[in-house]
């Protein structure tokens, strides 16, 4: 799925699961991160910043 995107990303993410039969359905499409972790790594705030920038 994420790579019939044609632009680059900075962070996506894509749940599935099994349903009984075997056959795998999307649960959830995250394009961004709802917690962010910025209090676990000293860089994160800094990274988050100039992550867009580098992008662009």
């Amino acid at each position: 799925m994420l790579a019939a995107i044609p632009q680059a990303l900075l962070y996506a993410r894509i749940d599935l699961v099994r349903l009984p039969d075997g056959i795998p359905v999307v649960i959830e499409v995250e394009l961004t991160e709802p917690y962010l972790f910025l209090r676990h790594e000293p860089r994160a705030a800094a990274n988050l910043a100039t992550a867009p920038r580098e992008l662009l």
